[in-house]
């Protein structure tokens, strides 16, 4: 609804919240569009470890997407990123 402004004012800090709280309560779904967001810094500060991390937690959820684009932004973290996102995601949700 606020990343397309549908009925209420356009807004992707908002939009990210909302994902952010979604995700936190195990949808797939929201888990796999906060690591877009994280991946564009659309909303929030552009991270590819919190990209990875709501990644991974969205495949492990079952989001198909998730599972297929994983990869692509593997490929584009440094290890030291990748070591990161690996250690953060271990740990799972808070």
């Amino acid at each position: 609804m606020y990343y397309y402004g549908r009925g209420v004012p356009q807004s992707y800090e908002t939009a990210a919240t909302w994902f952010e709280r979604a995700s936190e309560q195990g949808s797939a779904d929201a888990q796999y569009n906060l690591g877009i967001y994280y991946y564009n810094g659309s909303g929030v500060t552009k991270d590819h470890n919190q990209a990875h991390f709501w990644r991974d937690q969205a495949a492990r959820s079952g989001n198909k997407n998730a599972v297929t684009n994983k990869g692509i932004l593997i490929k584009q973290m440094s290890p030291d990123e990748l070591n990161k996102s690996c250690k953060l995601s271990s740990k799972g949700l808070p």
